[in-house]
């Protein structure tokens, strides 16, 4: 088992990454939420944050929104960059890096976020081992409320100060966990792809809801907190998942009956198939050539 580090949110300003320059590569939700929580706690100056893409009035509109400097060429980021995001999609990874892996800084610091895409990977389209750091985060990161995991690269120190930046930078987004790389197609499973089921569930339960009466944005309303209320019991007593199950139901009623027709579809393993599907799918997506 994989030995964890927490790390919670900060509130404090790191004075150490003032002078530094952020490069982001990409523009789509991740890329937006980068620039949206490093602004919003001044990590650094918005000047000092350059992104780039391929749309043209994606980055009109992050520049005018942020006051960031943007640009349409990858490499003028690299170039110029001390920490670089490579916001991308995974399968866009090894296009990137090899356009970029020749002007980029001695001493940059690559953030991945790539579902599956290795460490080892990185460093070999680069030709050299590089120090990197491979994150998975989620959706909410876009309302600071996302769960992110982040592995270090081993081969070439990063300092714990810089790893610190780091976190900073993430903990702009929501929570944070330093685990071990070989858990991260895991971590994709569990936290980065689950948003969408949750999003399933709870489109189930409005269907549901309007099929029988209810106006949808009301009945949203009412799924959405019960979900989110539910996840906060988890996080903030100290009771387990299993236990605040069995705390709703009572013999006899509704709720015993509702559980019964999740048990008689094997909801549990419906769940576990589909994680191991996502798993599988974030190791197919590690390029080895």
């Amino acid at each position: 088992m994989s030995k964890l580090k927490h790390y919670e949110t900060k509130e404090e300003e790191t004075s150490a990454m003032k002078e530094k320059i952020i490069g982001c590569i990409g523009t789509g939700n991740m890329g937006y939420a980068f620039i949206s929580g490093m602004t919003r706690a001044n990590i650094v100056p918005a000047e000092n944050i350059l992104v780039s893409g391929r749309n043209v009035k994606r980055l009109e509109t992050i520049q005018e929104e942020f006051g960031v400097k943007a640009t349409t060429k990858n490499q003028n980021v690299a170039t110029v960059s001390d920490i670089l995001i490579l916001a991308v999609k995974p399968q866009q990874y090894k296009e990137i890096i090899l356009e970029i892996k020749d002007c980029i800084k001695k001493n940059v610091i690559l953030i991945s976020i790539a579902a599956g895409i290795e460490i080892s990977s990185i460093e070999r389209w680069c030709g050299q081992a590089m120090r990197i750091a491979r994150a998975m985060p989620n959706t909410p990161a876009l309302i600071n409320e996302g769960m992110t995991a982040i592995s270090f690269s081993a081969l070439l120190e990063i300092s714990i100060e810089e790893q610190q930046n780091i976190l900073d930078i993430f903990a702009c987004l929501g929570k944070i966990e330093v685990v071990e790389e070989k858990m991260m197609n895991l971590i994709t499973a569990l936290s980065g792809s689950s948003p969408a089921y949750a999003f399933m569930f709870i489109e189930a339960m409005v269907n549901m809801a309007v099929e029988n009466g209810m106006e949808r944005k009301q009945a949203i309303r009412f799924a959405a907190q019960s979900i989110m209320g539910a996840a906060k019991m988890c996080l903030e007593t100290k009771e387990t998942p299993e236990q605040l199950k069995q705390n709703v139901c009572s013999p006899g009623g509704s709720t015993i009956e509702a559980l019964k027709v999740f048990e008689s579809y094997h909801f549990q393993e419906i769940v576990k198939k589909a994680m191991h599907r996502c798993q599988n799918r974030a190791e197919e997506l590690n390029i080895t050539d």
